[in-house]
């Protein structure tokens, strides 16, 4: 996944400042650990765990938003679902789990209500 997330950064201009390998291994394993010990859980949660996991380790010089949420995209990406939601609410439902204000339950309810199976037939938004 760390090399997936490099690309993407790399796709953005977005320089991946590691400042801790151990801390980054930690949040991905939260998102790991989690899924193993809730086998029914669903992906959107499992998302919502990972990208939490990560923002809390706080791994990155810089960015650590940026890298939970695009680790919470390529780990849904990887189970067959899309975003469908608008920027500035996905933002805000990030930000708000980054301030205490919105519980990773919370978060994982919201990329249920915006994460599709299958790409719709006129393609993203």
């Amino acid at each position: 996944m760390l090399d997936e997330l490099r690309e993407l950064f790399d796709e953005k201009g977005a320089v991946l400042s590691v400042r801790s390998e151990d801390d980054l291994a930690a949040g991905i394993g939260r998102g790991q650990t989690f899924a193993g010990d809730n086998p029914d859980a669903k992906a959107t949660l499992i998302a919502a765990v990972l990208f939490d996991g990560i923002r809390t380790r706080h791994p990155l010089v810089d960015g650590n938003k940026r890298l939970a949420f695009m680790a919470a995209v390529t780990f849904l990406d990887r189970s067959g679902l899309y975003l469908d939601a608008p920027e500035a609410p996905t933002a805000r439902a990030c930000i708000e789990v980054v301030e205490n204000t919105r519980t990773i339950d919370d978060l994982g309810a919201f990329f249920e209500a915006y994460w599709e199976p299958e790409l719709p037939s006129d393609g993203p938004r």
